[in-house]
């Protein structure tokens, strides 16, 4: 009863970005154990992979992340087989994209959607990682609605003659048991503060305040939906509403703006592999143009970009590989303790995970430095803006990772001054 209470409260009464079929899925599953009738479902859909592995690698340095099933935020220890977890996810694809061996990602779509919880946080990561390394979405053979998101993040995104995209949408569902609770001669008695604290109750019919909030709250999500999709793909928000949450197949979703190129996943990897061949897996350049577009004014860009700038290594240490890994992971201030503690590329990227596997660890922040700490403060940045001043493929953490390096002393200084930004260590 424990499983199927949290299930139900993550499914009724929330906004979700779900494919309407799955939903039906999950209903009908449930269905028996939580008093509603079940929605009549397709046997295809039945079948739920729930046969997810940790991404393969390969031989020609190419990731393989699998994107399957339900998405939920987190995993609970009692959930359902068949669901993936963006936390999962979010650790997969920045293990990847800072692996040095690996070339570039591949993401492999088969997913109707999910949680709207932690799905614009891991498409922000998947663009982030895509400024480091590759990363492309294969769609085999669904990307629906949250699915799609993620996809849409990626640098190319590649479909299969019946692979379908889109689903541009959020849906939330109320069930009101009052008339089934009545018939069995069942009165519940909530008591409550807060005139709003009862809304959405399955025990009483949704009231239009509560209604109202709730679709005040879907069409906001429903908006960040349309600018993300806009933004990722390149298109206008009109052109993402006029989708108007529709599926589209093959060739329809290249002309929706939605997908880039039909081809098996087989081909696809091959292709993608033939467009990294002979790239350094450090390269920041994202090579989104396959080898037949890159006019010679690119291929002259891509070359330049490919030699610059030079990792910083010294003692073993890639200052530049340490400065992208921070800032992927949303630790940006931790480069420059990493830096100072002289860690591998391979350390940080463990100390990373662990700090993101940690709920104990709050997300970073920057005080504000006074006195002596903003002039030593001032002093590093003004370094860096020299250093990036001089290379401008420089990042702003690149260039600090850089200032660090050639400035050990005033970094201690710097952490004298504010005893606050040693915690962590």
């Amino acid at each position: 009863m424990k499983q199927l209470t949290r299930l139900s409260q993550r499914i009724l009464g929330v906004p979700l970005m779900m494919e309407p079929r799955k939903l039906d899925v999950i209903l009908h599953v449930l269905s028996p154990r939580i008093g509603v009738e079940a929605p009549v479902v397709e046997a295809a859909m039945l079948a739920e992979r729930n046969d997810r592995k940790p991404y393969a690698v390969t031989p020609n340095g190419t990731a393989i992340i699998d994107v399957s099933g339900s998405l939920v935020n987190r995993m609970d220890a009692d959930a359902m087989s068949g669901m993936t977890n963006y936390e999962e996810l979010g650790h997969e694809v920045m293990d990847a994209a800072t692996d040095g061996r690996i070339k570039a990602v591949v993401m492999r779509f088969d997913s109707y959607g999910g949680e709207v919880s932690g799905c614009f946080d891991l498409a922000k990561l998947i663009r982030d990682a895509a400024q480091l390394k590759p990363v492309y979405a294969c769609v085999d053979d669904a990307a629906f609605s949250a699915a799609y998101l993620l996809a849409s993040a990626c640098s190319k995104v590649y479909v299969s003659e019946t692979g379908g995209a889109g689903s541009i949408g959020v849906r939330a569902m109320h069930v009101d048991f009052s008339e089934r609770n009545t018939a069995m001669g069942v009165k519940p008695t909530v008591i409550f503060a807060g005139a709003k604290k009862d809304d959405m109750s399955p025990h009483a019919p949704l009231s239009d305040s509560a209604r109202a909030d709730l679709q005040g709250e879907v069409d906001r999500l429903y908006g960040m939906f349309v600018s993300a999709v806009a933004e990722n793909r390149g298109m206008s928000e009109a052109a993402v509403r006029a989708t108007e949450a529709g599926l589209f197949h093959g060739s329809d979703a290249i002309r929706a703006g939605l997908a880039d190129q039909i081809l098996p996943f087989r081909a696809a990897v091959a292709q993608i592999e033939k467009t990294v061949a002979g790239m350094n897996p450090i390269s920041r350049i994202t090579a989104h143009a396959e080898p037949a577009e890159i006019t010679e004014e690119k291929e002259k860009v891509m070359s330049e970009q490919t030699q610059t700038p030079t990792p910083i290594v010294a003692e073993g240490i890639d200052y530049l590989a340490i400065a992208d890994l921070c800032a992927i992971a949303g630790k940006p201030a931790k480069c420059v303790e990493f830096v100072q503690r002289k860690l591998t590329v391979m350390q940080v990227r463990e100390e990373l995970l662990k700090m993101a596997s940690d709920p104990n660890v709050s997300p970073e922040i920057m005080s504000s430095p006074t006195g002596l700490a903003q002039t030593i403060t001032g002093t590093l940045e003004a370094a860096a803006a020299s250093l990036m001043a001089a290379s401008p493929a420089l990042s702003k953490y690149q260039a600090y990772a850089k200032a660090v390096k050639t400035n050990p002393a005033l970094y201690d200084q710097y952490l004298a001054a504010n005893p606050a930004q040693t915690g962590g260590r």
